[in-house]
């Protein structure tokens, strides 16, 4: 993990003025973190990334991966609907006239 943490001060470094920069190179450390099964790095990657922007649908749709790898499925849950733009978490479909009408 030595070259991943020069990967990621590199990173940084090249774009510390750039927010929008700055959040996919945590997110992207991030995925790079779960995929060796640091969870625990991969979480701070992906929340320093919400810092940045809470409403990035990539970090927090990742997030709730992580969450719902570690069997956290109530947390997973909560940054799947942040990743959709949804308060809720269930979506109910809307009958239509044409749906019920038979052929």
């Amino acid at each position: 993990m030595q070259a991943m943490s020069g990967y990621q001060k590199a990173l940084l470094t090249l774009g510390s003025k750039d927010s929008d920069y700055l959040k996919k190179i945590y997110n992207n450390v991030a995925v790079i973190y779960a995929q060796v099964n640091d969870f625990q790095s991969a979480e701070a990657a992906f929340l320093s990334a919400l810092d940045i922007d809470p409403k990035y649908k990539q970090a927090n749709f990742n997030l709730g991966v992580l969450y719902a790898k570690q069997g956290n499925s109530e947390k997973a849950l909560e940054y799947w609907a942040k990743a959709t733009d949804r308060q809720e978490i269930f979506i109910i479909e809307e009958e239509t006239k044409d749906s019920n009408s038979s052929k």
